[in-house]
């Protein structure tokens, strides 16, 4: 193979590259489209979706600070500080969240 026939190949293979790139980042800027019309729509017109999405934010809180709250007795310090802050960080910012944009 000449260094000519290996430039053309590595080229066509780079060429190769791109569209399945750009096809893959159209299907996905798509689908995303798609996608956040309707999580918008179900959270514009659900209350019992929005209090799903509340209940499941608070919980997610709850349940790092337990899990930091079992590593602690078990005296493991890295993760009980990982999951007391990742806990108390979700509950704040899902209790900012809820008195920013409080529906009536």
């Amino acid at each position: 193979m000449t260094e000519h026939e290996f430039d053309r190949m590595v080229d066509q293979a780079a060429d190769r590259f791109e569209q399945t790139v750009e096809r893959a980042a159209g299907r996905f800027e798509r689908a995303m489209e798609a996608g956040a019309g309707r999580l918008t729509d179900a959270w514009d017109g659900s209350a019992l979706f929005r209090w799903i999405v509340c209940s499941a934010e608070l919980l997610a809180g709850v349940g790092l600070l337990m899990a930091a709250r079992h590593f602690a007795s078990g005296g493991r310090r890295v993760p009980c500080f990982w999951c007391a802050g990742l806990g108390a960080a979700a509950l704040a910012a899902a209790l900012l969240r809820i008195l920013l944009f409080r529906r009536n």
